[in-house]
């Protein structure tokens, strides 16, 4: 009896493990800014996208560098830093340099890879031609980016930092992008406003103010193609 548990550990042991990895339509389900889309539309992404694998300790994007297209993480985490500070660590589901996408601006962050990882790459060429067949799509990665800059521009003032990172997401979650006119006035008085996209002024005339940046005024003035993230207080 005691032999035989024994040559039944040792083949347990010395035998290979069968791990089934996630297909990347079952991660792109998960994800947040895709949740409710069609199959088709989660399909024509897959169809668009390109695996990559990058080692732990890989620099997949520098702070600065060319916004050439997106990744979606699909196994794995990366540290994401401004500078040399740590803003986040992100996993399975997330969508890193979604601007370059969006706004087509240098990547605003280092993204180094923490563990093993494996993605899908998509380029920015690419994503920009579904978004044009899917306002959902693009207003959905729009407010996944609002969010990510208002967490990191709002998240060490007071009373936000005393909330842990759920809280504050959740918070955030029932706040909307609107893209404003060129040269209209939106009332920002008892609200959070991040831009997020163009610049933004206190009144015409005065100095502007480039996105991403928290706009701590009563009132702004908006530039072409300008978004603003919008929360109220």
């Amino acid at each position: 009896m005691i032999i035989a548990v024994e040559e039944r550990m040792k083949e347990v042991m010395e035998s290979s493990l069968d791990l089934r990895l996630p297909e990347p339509e079952e991660v792109l389900r998960e994800v947040n800014w895709l949740k409710g889309m069609p199959d088709t539309l989660i399909a024509k992404i897959v169809n668009a996208s390109e695996s990559r694998v990058y080692n732990s300790g890989d620099t997949i994007m520098t702070q600065g560098g060319d916004g050439d297209g997106m990744i979606v993480i699909t196994r794995g985490s990366v540290k994401v830093s401004i500078g040399d500070i740590v803003v986040d660590i992100m996993g399975r589901g997330a969508v890193i340099g979604e601007m370059a996408v969006l706004a087509g601006v240098p990547r605003t962050a280092n993204v180094v890879a923490d563990s093993s990882v494996t993605a899908l790459w998509l380029t920015t060429e690419s994503m920009q031609s579904i978004m044009a067949e899917s306002p959902e799509l693009s207003g959905s990665l729009w407010k996944t980016a609002a969010m990510r800059f208002a967490e990191n521009l709002i998240g060490a003032k007071s009373p936000y930092n005393a909330w842990d990172q759920m809280r504050l997401r959740r918070w955030l979650n029932e706040g909307e992008v609107s893209a404003p006119a060129e040269g209209e006035s939106v009332n920002l008085y008892g609200k959070v406003g991040i831009l997020v996209a163009g610049q933004a002024s206190a009144s015409a005339g005065a100095e502007a103010i480039t996105a991403p940046a928290l706009l701590d005024l009563a009132d702004a003035t908006f530039s072409d193609n300008a978004k603003v993230f919008i929360r109220e207080s």
